[in-house]
């Protein structure tokens, strides 16, 4: 019996870290992980930590994630109370890509009370349009086509009959 109990608390004592370690969760995701070139897709970081606690996002210096992945806009945090006196803070990042390739994001960092916080790699495939190069016949411009019927030839006429 008394070998249970100590088995018991050495087990305690050796998962109390992990269980203590679970109190911020940071996620990081992305809407689309492949885009055409000049599309935009969301990345959405968001943290869940105690309600107590002072959470800063990070600020992409000039606008970019990585090299080649810009950030068009971002948008204000979004608070939701969650159940056992917790938050959820959400911010979401309006990003894209000019240049056809596959990107690696490497961990978001994030600050919770001053402690770093990393997110998960992720990776953002952007792809170009096939350009038909072989056909070269140019044509000129047209003109301008005069519909054969127009509403507003009858309707004008008839509103001054009948009214």
């Amino acid at each position: 019996m008394l070998k249970r109990i100590q088995s018991f608390l050495l087990f305690s004592l050796l998962a109390l870290p992990a269980a203590l370690g679970q109190e911020v969760v940071v996620e990081a995701s992305l809407d689309s992980t492949l885009i055409w070139i000049g599309n935009p897709t969301n990345l959405r970081l968001s943290v869940s930590a105690p309600r107590d606690v002072w959470v800063e996002f990070p600020a992409f210096e000039a606008d970019t994630i990585v090299r080649g992945i810009q950030v068009l806009r971002k948008s204000p945090v979004d608070t939701v109370l969650l159940d056992n006196n917790r938050l959820r803070l959400q911010k979401n990042y309006l990003l894209t890509s000019f240049d056809a390739e596959l990107y690696y994001i490497p961990p978001i960092e994030l600050k919770v009370d001053g402690a770093s916080y990393h997110s998960r790699y992720l990776s953002l495939k952007v792809i170009s349009f096939e350009v038909d190069t072989a056909s070269t016949e140019l044509f000129d411009i047209m003109g301008i086509d005069i519909p054969p019927f127009v509403i507003w030839d009858y309707a004008l006429p008839a509103g001054y009959v009948l009214g």
